[in-house]
């Protein structure tokens, strides 16, 4: 999987995950999707995790579109 790809499938997983995240839900209670393990805010914290990675590959790759041209 090349940087593109990784980067998009992130965002997917990213937006999936903390739509499970309800306005008003309990930080300590389940995530509605009842396949996610662990409570809201461990779901939340892997979203955040996930999107330092996402942030690193956005920079690999800006750089990479600005040596290109």
């Amino acid at each position: 999987m090349n940087k593109y790809q990784e980067f998009h499938q992130l965002k997917k997983e990213i937006s999936t995950k903390l739509v499970t995240i309800q306005d008003g839900d309990r930080l300590d209670g389940i995530p509605d999707d009842l396949i996610a393990e662990g409570t809201n805010k461990d779901v939340f914290y892997e979203c955040c995790a996930m999107m330092q990675r996402a942030k690193e590959l956005a920079d690999e790759i800006a750089l990479q579109e600005a040596t290109e041209d």
